[in-house]
């Protein structure tokens, strides 16, 4: 991907923190209360910029991993895990990607209390930081006074979080003794980007594609790993839109785009209630309702991210149909280029290949027979299919490898703390993805 490409770091993670409103609006509000909170001990503290912008991030991505790791324990004992596997998986994701190694590292600290080396001595500090903010946010009733509340809130957070530093409890007296910082924390008008994070320089960083794909796949997995049935879903339209776009000649950065509208695609099922979502007979008119309007959700939540509204209308418009006959948006042919069709084939086509609840993945006769029925109305939309058809076994095989990297971190993220991965996928272990186009 080019330097034309511009996407900031606060684009993305507002992306991130309004999907995670999407999916659960008490845990969104949970995390932005965090991050006001976090922000003012920050402050108070004496944490330069850089150290505030990663304070802020991990503070507003603190939760999301509870959209990750939804998992079934091996044991009742385990229940005192859960926060920690939640931080595990946000800095196994983040820890890939260079540019925010520091905000994996209050991750780690928030995980290994027990096992910090002197280099992050920086992160234990944001570390203690975002625990306390966490708790105070978990006392604090938002549907009465803060200022009322204050005193008691003070008390119990001295009483209660005892393995916080001296310092970082100094820093949190100093600016609780504040009215304006309790009446902040709680106002429904403080939005995060009035948390002056537009002031920190540094959230006006460009990320690199690298980056923007490291991003995108905690949303592919804030999406998939909600239920075993689809864990590898994302994935599959990532890879095989991507091969589509090489194979339909696009330019390079077109087909990096077209993976990152695979991985965010579904971002709108996260609105959707799961016994809707993962309903295995046939969907009422009202429950259908509720599946047509996750595209535009999809929409809602891409536009946070500037730089990608190429990426926000392919991943928006993949239930849209040339005649118009598509949902949510009805938009005709000569409006959906050929990038949305591309995203679309790519779907149906990553569905049909994978097991679901309901059936067993179809097989490749008639995978190519459904492809082939739905798609021959439009022209262009059939040249694509004709082109899938004709390098079905390598683009096949580039699904598939990215299917059991999807399995391997889903199983990775599960067993972590005792976890069980209750779900059955092929072995694909010998073939390599060299053989890819």
């Amino acid at each position: 991907m080019t330097n034309t490409t511009q996407v900031t770091l606060l684009d993305m993670v507002e992306c991130i923190v309004e999907s995670l409103k999407l999916a659960n609006p008490n845990l969104h509000e949970h995390s932005v209360v965090t991050a006001r909170i976090a922000y003012g001990i920050g402050q108070s503290y004496g944490l330069n910029s850089v150290q505030q912008r990663d304070l802020v991030v991990c503070s507003l991505l603190h939760c999301v991993g509870t959209l990750i790791t939804n998992f079934e324990f091996n044991s009742d004992k385990l229940q005192s895990k859960i926060k920690r596997v939640y931080c595990r998986s946000m800095y196994k994701i983040l820890s890939k990607c260079s540019r925010v190694e520091n905000i994996s590292n209050i991750f780690k600290c928030l995980i290994f209390r027990e096992d910090i080396n002197v280099s992050t001595e920086t992160a234990k500090i944001q570390s203690d930081i975002v625990r306390l903010s966490c708790y105070i946010a978990r006392e604090l009733d938002l549907t009465e006074n803060s200022l009322v509340q204050k005193s008691q809130i003070v008390e119990t957070a001295n009483n209660n979080c005892i393995d916080i530093s001296t310092k970082v409890k100094e820093a949190f007296l100093n600016v609780t003794n504040k009215d304006c910082f309790w009446l902040h924390i709680v106002s429904p008008s403080a939005r995060i980007t009035q948390l002056r994070l537009k002031k920190i320089k540094e959230f006006d960083t460009m990320l690199t594609y690298k980056e923007i794909c490291s991003f995108a796949i905690i949303i592919a997995y804030m999406i998939d790993f909600k239920s075993p049935n689809t864990i590898n879903h994302s994935y599959g339209v990532a890879i095989t839109s991507y091969y589509l776009g090489v194979l339909c000649g696009l330019p390079d950065e077109e087909c990096d785009k077209l993976k990152i509208a695979g991985y965010v695609h579904d971002i709108g099922k996260l609105g959707v209630p799961d016994e809707i979502l993962y309903k295995a007979s046939k969907l009422s008119q009202v429950e259908f309702s509720y599946i047509k309007k996750h595209p535009y959700d999809t929409y809602r939540v891409l536009e946070k991210i500037k730089g990608l509204k190429d990426v926000r209308d392919w991943a928006a418009y993949h239930h849209e149909k040339p005649d118009g006959k598509g949902y949510p948006f009805n938009i005709y042919a000569q409006y959906l280029p050929i990038q949305c069709r591309i995203l679309t084939i790519a779907d149906v086509f990553s569905a049909l290949r994978e097991d679901r609840m309901y059936r067993k993945r179809f097989p490749k006769e008639k995978v190519i027979f459904e492809l082939k029925k739905m798609f021959s109305e439009s022209q262009k939309d059939i040249e694509i299919v004709n082109l899938l058809i004709k390098h079905y076994e390598k683009i096949e095989l580039a699904r598939m490898v990215a299917e059991v990297d999807s399995y391997n971190q889903y199983v990775e993220l599960i067993e972590a703390v005792g976890g069980k991965a209750n779900h059955d996928i092929c072995s694909v272990a010998d073939k390599k993805a060299s053989y890819l186009p």
